[in-house]
């Protein structure tokens, strides 16, 4: 590992955004991963997940990934939507935004049925099955509150399960920096405040891509530019006319995005009585093997904040320190006690903010940036 100490009159936070999951039982057992982790396998290391895979969820690369593994000779056992058609004719209301991912979704969809993949919507995930890695999946269908319907339930054979459940803003560093951060379903759960100009409200900090908001590559891409543009005129590299030039139609495309991201949000969401069904001893944080039951324990303990439950149960404290149960930690306990966010609250973030090696702290120099007047630490 490499660690270094810079300084800089301006820095942008981009720091990307983690995948979301509803927990069921035997999630943690080999051969079940996230959408994304399927995509990375492919994408960087020509890896399929597996001879054939099982798609779950209600996420974005549901659809992506089914195409990604037909293409390099894999085979999907079934795409399972827990979403229902009814809750996707609202794209209409996202406007001309959402219009070119409706025709990439259309695509992939002539791709499926070209390889006969089944595509089943308004349909969960129950249960992972196996003794020592997964031997079979669960399914259900679900009701609109995203409740399963007993006996409908079938069972898959396979030893590998690709599932998620849209993404959240990742916003540890903004968070360490003093940013101010806010909650809504239509961004993907707690995400950095900024202004038109992507500046947060620490100076000399802006914040762009998903932990402003969850609305895929071309938002973050667009509030890139704005960052930059802005930086350079306050650098008085470039003029005040120039500045509005280059911003004024970026703003209009990044309003798009967003409300693209809105609709792909306000999808993936998932209804309270979701994590009512969840059993006891299904694990929500893999690091410290806390269960729902745990939570469900301490929460009539009186511990109803993320820190409190965090402090009570040390979930989100392992080696990963909660991007994964961080998540799930907050709509559990914004499911069980119904909650407004801002008192659920967000744990707080220490550093590192991922796991690095001592050797790499090690190669830190001694010197600060401290010295330079009008400069912070990056």
């Amino acid at each position: 590992g490499y660690a270094a100490e810079y300084c800089a009159d301006a820095m942008i936070l981009a720091t990307g955004a983690r995948e979301r999951h509803l927990p069921f039982k035997g999630w943690t057992l080999p051969g079940v991963m996230a959408t994304g982790a399927a995509q990375i396998l492919i994408k960087s290391s020509g890896i399929l997940p597996g001879r054939k895979t099982l798609i779950g969820g209600c996420s974005p690369l549901m659809l992506a990934l089914a195409a990604e593994i037909i293409a390099n000779g894999g085979k999907v056992q079934a795409v399972l939507d827990q979403s229902k058609a009814d809750d996707k004719l609202n794209a209409v209301t996202a406007g001309p935004a959402i219009w070119p991912k409706l025709l990439e979704g259309a695509v992939y969809l002539m791709r499926l049925a070209a390889a006969r993949v089944p595509m089943k919507q308004g349909v969960r995930i129950v249960e992972a099955r196996g003794r020592q890695e997964l031997e079979a999946v669960v399914a259900a269908r679900v009701d609109t509150k995203g409740c399963i319907i007993q006996g409908t339930e079938r069972i898959y054979p396979t030893n590998t399960l690709a599932v998620g459940y849209g993404f959240s803003p990742n916003i540890e560093l903004p968070q360490q920096a003093g940013c101010s951060v806010s909650y809504a379903v239509d961004r993907g759960g707690w995400y950095v405040n900024v202004d038109a100009s992507m500046a947060t409200t620490v100076a000399g900090i802006y914040a762009a891509g998903e932990t402003t908001g969850i609305a895929g590559a071309g938002k973050s891409f667009i509030e890139g530019q704005i960052a930059a543009w802005d930086i350079l005129y306050r650098q008085a590299r470039v003029s005040r006319q120039d500045l509005e030039n280059q911003i004024r139609p970026l703003l209009r495309q990044r309003d798009r995005q967003v409300r693209y991201g809105g609709f792909i949000n306000q999808l993936c969401w998932l209804a309270p009585d979701c994590y009512a069904g969840i059993p006891d001893e299904t694990v929500i944080c893999r690091c410290e093997e806390i269960t729902v039951g745990e939570v469900r324990r301490q929460l009539d303990n009186g511990f109803s904040t993320m820190n409190g439950i965090k402090k009570a149960t040390r979930c989100g404290m392992g080696s990963c320190q909660g991007r994964t149960c961080g998540p799930i930690l907050f709509d559990i306990i914004s499911a069980f006690t119904q909650r407004p966010p801002a008192s659920v609250g967000y744990t707080s973030a220490r550093s590192p903010v991922k796991t690095v090696s001592l050797g790499a702290l090690a190669q830190i120099p001694m010197s600060s940036c401290e010295n330079h007047e009008g400069r912070r630490h990056a």
